[in-house]
């Protein structure tokens, strides 16, 4: 997806409403910050689309995190619309950003996420727990995907359902 696609705007809105309790960026920050995203040659924003609607995003950013056992790259922001959950977009928006990373040649994907089901949906996927953080007293899991057995495959970023 490129940085002009006009769900940018749709999509930042659905970020900040999502993790409204664990940050305070504004809606104009979030969409610079996609729109930056988009626009990077080493970073990516991937959308899930339902005709032309939006339902689902996931970015490949460099840096989610500072921590300094991760060498990046992160998933990050990953986020599908409740009625469109549990159809597959989550794991195909997964399987593009790591798909991209290998591409670009990175080793492993890294992500953070809260202990428990979505740390174990993660494992599913591919992820193994690396060590448990504390970011502004919140509890939270690094885990890491290995990408040395994938074959790289380009993808533009956007897929529809």
């Amino acid at each position: 997806m490129g940085a002009d696609d006009p769900a940018l705007p749709h999509i930042a809105r659905r970020i900040n409403e999502t993790w409204a309790d664990s940050h305070t960026y504004s809606l104009a920050e979030t969409t610079a910050w996609l729109r930056d995203t988009a626009g990077a040659a080493s970073e990516a924003v991937f959308l899930a689309r339902a005709g032309e609607d939006p339902v689902g995003c996931a970015l490949l950013v460099a840096n989610d995190l500072p921590w300094p056992a991760a060498e990046g790259p992160w998933l990050s922001s990953l986020l599908v619309e409740p009625g469109w959950r549990r159809t597959g977009i989550a794991g195909r928006l997964i399987e593009a950003v790591a798909a991209r990373a290998a591409m670009l040649g990175h080793a492993n994907l890294y992500l953070y996420c809260v202990p428990g089901a979505l740390a174990r949906y993660y494992a599913t996927r591919g992820f193994a727990p690396v060590e448990p953080v504390t970011i502004d007293g919140r509890p939270y899991q690094v885990m890491k995907h290995p990408l040395a057995h994938r074959r790289p495959s380009p993808t533009n970023g956007v897929f529809r359902q």
